[in-house]
């Protein structure tokens, strides 16, 4: 897990209001998800499911969002299909998440903070030794929590302090989580929400994002 680049002016602003749109669309939601104080993720937009409500009120300015993000996709040669773009908030006063994966380790992840990224909110993580197709081979046909501890990941977290990302991320920095990255959210102790824009990528090209693969967010 590692910050690949930063958005310029033009993306920054692009993306701040497409984040206000969001959060006026979905303001109850917001409300109530974050009284919870669990992690919570809302969509713009996930490649066969929806139309979500931002797609169908700001389809133009998806389009414009979807184009931005295909642009640095191509500029850091990641992997080149989008399957997600959604906005993860980790409200204040939450617990430490357990450590998993995403996706059963299929996909890759473009973080984009929108709040500072601090000691007292951060991410845990490693990136254990398997390839992509080694964890394909492995997650298929297993439940989310199985993936948790049955990949020697889990096993070695258990005897080795997961790396925290470096507090100091700024706002609009693109952090850039490998497939396969075990990873938590820590207990937000920072005195406000912690939000990121959260892209998913794979070059799988069946693959259909399931939310039984994805119990927790970060």
């Amino acid at each position: 897990m590692k910050v690949i680049g930063t958005l310029n002016a033009q993306e920054r602003a692009l993306l701040q209001l497409a984040q206000t749109k969001l959060e006026y669309i979905y303001a109850g939601d917001i409300r109530e998800l974050a009284e919870k104080k669990k992690v919570f993720w809302i969509n713009y937009f996930c490649e066969g499911k929806g139309p979500f409500p931002f797609e169908k009120k700001e389809n133009e300015l998806l389009k414009e969002l979807i184009a931005m993000i295909n642009s640095i996709i191509s500029k850091y040669s990641l992997p080149k299909r989008l399957l997600s773009i959604g906005i993860s908030v980790n409200p204040q006063e939450t617990k430490e998440q357990f450590p998993h994966v995403d996706y059963k380790g299929i996909t890759s992840t473009i973080f984009i903070p929108l709040t500072p990224v601090v000691t007292q909110n951060t991410i845990s993580y490693f990136e254990p030794e398997i390839s992509g197709e080694d964890w394909k081979r492995v997650a298929m046909g297993l439940t989310a929590t199985e993936i948790y501890t049955t990949i020697t990941g889990i096993e070695r977290e258990l005897h080795e302090p997961m790396r925290e990302i470096k507090s100091g991320f700024k706002p609009f920095s693109l952090v850039y989580l490998p497939a396969g990255t075990v990873h938590r959210a820590v207990a937000n102790n920072s005195g406000y929400d912690r939000k990121m824009v959260v892209i998913m990528l794979t070059n799988d090209k069946d693959y259909l994002l399931d939310e039984a693969d994805m119990e927790q967010g970060v």
